[in-house]
């Protein structure tokens, strides 16, 4: 069973309690979110101009796109996860 856990360094975390461990777990979230975010944006600018400049690999002869498509979408899907993530923040499960 999943716990929707990031890896993290969560010392302040642990040595907090109530409202202020509650603040510092939100803050961490939306770091989170705006780095995966940021990191899904310049994920994109790579594949389309990559896809743009027709590149291809040396050895298998495929579009050089298609490895850069196949992190960004893994990268979609931890940024959607960082979303759930700090909507349950908010509510102040998680």
């Amino acid at each position: 069973m999943t716990k929707n856990e990031s890896m993290k360094i969560d010392v302040l975390v642990q040595l907090t309690k109530g409202k202020l461990r509650r603040f510092i777990h939100l803050i961490g979230t939306v770091a989170e979110v705006v780095v995966l975010w940021l990191l899904l944006y310049f994920s994109y600018l790579l594949v389309t101009e990559t896809m743009e400049s027709g590149q291809i690999t040396p050895s298998a002869d495929y579009p050089m796109f298609m490895p850069y498509m196949v992190v960004a979408a893994g990268v979609l899907v931890c940024a959607l996860s960082s979303l759930y993530a700090l909507y349950n923040a908010i509510k102040g499960e998680k």
